[in-house]
């Protein structure tokens, strides 16, 4: 609509004039003289004729010397319009009215001008007694019908209307073409908002998302706000449900090693992996968390670390797992410090960027690794760049308990992420389920004053006292 108005009030004004002209297939002087003239069998025929003759270059180059007009012939005939009111013989054209009538009269007094001329010169070579003969008086009469005849015709048309000076611009007409840039936007913005959902793919519900992976969902984790201890001070009940979900899995012994993958990137299962982690740390547990994405590295920015060798380093053989580990606090900065046992938390990250980063993940120094990992630590935690966009996370299936897959709102298409599940299934991984990002956040319980940590509400989750149940029970000798 903008774009409509600017064009419209920077437009050169124009303005229109209409006149109505009457087409007639018999000229008055025809009768007084009694003529012959035969009457069209085709009227609408005539009508469209004299339309078309309108447009004649010869009308224009008159017009355009009577105006003095700069425009060339075709853009002056650019100009003219010339159309038929209804079924009647009269049409209405805009500024050629005169100069057609004086082209059709100029016309048709051409032919009688002719007749008389030819006419004038018998009279020349007859003999004075042969033009006082009846046959010379018959031939002057006739030279006079003629003469008469040329000076009355008016070529079967009659100027009935002629044009009036226009008070206002013809165009541009800015309210008009506004409007019209409004309703037009409007109709296209609704179309594109109609085409762009329906070709839109990605998963923006939970019942979405349930509904394509088919599997148990262990957590859901509203928008997290921007921040270095996002992964900590929002969402801790999400991490903790979560963390309970793989504690209490279907298993005999809850897992040591935990895959964390998705279909995409951005999904959040890095914050994902970092918010389980301090949850298991909560429990009392010791964790790792491992970075294995070696192509876009991003823990270390996350949680405000300096650029460390890490794992890379670690594969290359240059450093080692206790050099490269970086030891976290799993409480939250912004809550208060629990007297409860806390576990231990540590990261390793990534690293610089590497080329050809599978050779390195799929080779026996990251074996040995793991193995490390497995003895200094209860929990490892593995996050692992996007199998549905690599391979990366494949590799390392043989050395994993259990895996989770992330699937983001308004980020996973349905498309990539059904692939990336067939992918992990093909592959024999057992996925323990699925966690859910992106989701709404729930209110907070209204008579809770003091915040809790994530420890606290671990122990006071309905499924604690089981869990603790079954530790003892297996810790009792036989």
């Amino acid at each position: 609509m903008t774009a409509a108005l600017l064009v419209s009030l920077n437009s050169a004004k124009q303005y229109d004039a209409t006149a109505a002209i009457l087409f007639t297939n018999s000229e008055p002087i025809d009768t007084l003289l009694s003529t012959s003239s035969s009457r069209s069998l085709d009227p609408e025929r005539d009508l469209n004729t004299g339309v078309a003759l309108v447009r004649l270059d010869s009308v224009a180059r008159r017009v355009k010397s009577d105006l003095h007009s700069p425009l060339t012939v075709p853009q002056l005939l650019g100009e003219v319009h010339a159309a038929p009111q209804g079924n009647s013989d009269v049409i209405e054209i805009n500024a050629f009215a005169l100069r057609y009538v004086g082209f059709r009269r100029s016309s048709a007094r051409a032919q009688y001008n002719e007749a008389a001329r030819l006419a004038q010169a018998q009279l020349q070579v007859l003999r004075p007694d042969e033009r006082t003969s009846a046959e010379g008086r018959s031939l002057e009469a006739r030279l006079h019908e003629l003469q008469i005849a040329s000076a009355l015709q008016t070529g079967g048309v009659q100027l009935v209307d002629n044009a009036k000076a226009p008070t206002s611009a013809a165009t541009p007409r800015p309210l008009r073409n506004g409007l019209v840039g409004l309703f037009v936007g409007l109709f296209i913005g609704c179309l594109t908002a109609v085409s762009l959902e329906f070709n839109d793919r990605r998963l923006k519900t939970e019942d979405d998302a349930e509904h394509l992976v088919g599997l148990p969902v262990l957590a859901r984790v509203p928008r997290l706000r921007g921040g270095r201890d996002r992964v900590a001070s929002e969402g801790g009940e999400a991490f903790a449900t979560a963390a309970l979900s793989l504690r209490l899995g279907e298993g005999v012994e809850p897992p040591e090693t935990v895959l964390v993958t998705s279909a995409g990137a951005g999904e959040g299962k890095t914050t994902f992996s970092l918010g389980v982690g301090r949850a298991l740390a909560s429990l009392g547990n010791r964790v790792i968390v491992i970075e294995a994405d070696l192509r876009v590295p991003s823990i270390a920015r996350s949680l405000g670390l300096t650029r460390r060798p890490g794992l890379a380093a670690v594969l290359a053989g240059v450093r080692s797992l206790e050099d490269e580990l970086v030891e976290v606090d799993p409480a939250p900065r912004d809550e208060p410090p629990t007297t409860q046992e806390q576990g231990w938390l540590a990261v390793l990250p990534a690293g610089s960027a590497v080329q050809n980063p599978h050779l390195l993940l799929s080779s026996d120094r990251m074996q040995a690794l793991l193995n490390d990992a497995r003895a200094t630590a209860d929990v490892v935690i593995i996050d692992t760049p996007a199998i549905g966009l690599v391979s990366d996370a494949l590799t390392l299936t043989n050395a994993l308990d259990t895996c989770v897959f992330v699937v983001g709102l308004n980020h996973a298409t349905s498309d990539l992420t059904r692939r990336a599940l067939r992918t992990l299934q093909d592959a024999g991984v057992p996925i323990a389920g699925v966690v859910i990002t992106g989701t709404p956040g729930l209110p907070a319980y209204g008579y809770q004053r003091r915040r809790t940590t994530t420890f606290d509400r671990l122990q006071h989750a309905p499924d604690v006292a089981f869990l603790a149940q079954r530790e003892a029970a297996a810790e009792k000798p036989e």
